[in-house]
């Protein structure tokens, strides 16, 4: 079998590429072989590879890992969603100007740092583990939707998180961060590295091309200063909505209410 190295499959990729699309037809493309490469695992209890795999699986004794070392057609279906999908992910990379050894490095390290500091196991794909910028924890944006979107609503703000109400842009940054004594509030950052880091970088806040903190890729999106609650969206409030630490309904509706009182004097 012939051996191809990560350039010459990145340069496969873009011959067989016959539509040459966008990056959201990529990112589709991995979400549904994911979905299939699943899908392998509903087939195989369905009876599609035959009713002694159905049987293995089902097995206390045997399972998955004892139907894949055994049934080779069922090996080879998963060999090729992973291959569709690799497919899709490299075309994505190119497109990012991102190539697999700058991601191989970038996890390498990711990984053996949180190896070193104890904190493999956790969320959020850039936590910083010892410093005040991690954004570990994942909450129930539902849980506090209403009450944001009250105040976006009232107070002049987008339901995006844009600073809209007349006054409120004296205290924008040249991104449209909102800014004042008590909290900070940006819309989804869709734009790129505001910090002059070098194109193609994937570090964060470590290693000599890093971004800085106040990068508008990676700076949260709502930063409520007095208990330091930091909030992080995609695309709107509060969608796959990660914090930097928990915080409870009433903590919560008090900030509001301090960020509220602190527009009153804004015309």
């Amino acid at each position: 079998m012939e051996i191809l190295d990560f350039k010459e499959y990145e340069k496969f990729t873009e011959s067989t590429d016959i539509s040459n699309q966008s990056i959201q037809f990529y990112l589709d493309g991995i979400s549904e072989e994911g979905g299939e490469l699943s899908g392998i695992f509903k087939r195989i209890r369905r009876g599609d590879f035959g009713d002694h795999a159905k049987y293995d699986i089902e097995d206390p004794d045997k399972g998955l890992e004892y139907v894949i070392r055994h049934y080779p057609e069922i090996k080879k279906a998963i060999v090729s969603e992973i291959g569709d999908r690799h497919w899709y992910t490299t075309r994505l990379l190119t497109k990012i100007k991102v190539g697999w050894n700058d991601v191989m490095e970038y996890n390498k390290a990711k990984l053996e740092e949180r190896k070193k500091d104890n904190t493999i196991m956790g969320h959020g794909e850039e936590r910083v583990p010892s410093g005040d910028d991690s954004m570990p924890v994942s909450l129930d944006r539902y849980e506090f939707l209403d009450i944001f979107s009250d105040f976006l609503e009232k107070e002049g703000f987008s339901s995006y998180g844009h600073a809209e109400k007349k006054g409120l842009e004296q205290y924008c940054d040249e991104f449209g961060r909102f800014k004042n004594q008590i909290f900070e509030m940006s819309a989804f950052w869709w734009g790129d590295c505001t910090c002059g880091a070098e194109p193609g970088t994937i570090e964060m806040y470590s290693g000599p091309k890093a971004h800085k903190k106040d990068c508008m890729v990676y700076i949260c999106n709502f930063h409520y200063k007095p208990t330091n609650i930091k909030i992080d969206w995609y695309k709107y409030p509060f969608r796959s909505m990660t914090a930097n630490r928990e915080f409870t309904d009433d903590e919560f509706r008090t900030a509001m209410r301090d960020c509220k009182e602190s527009l009153k004097d804004i015309i």
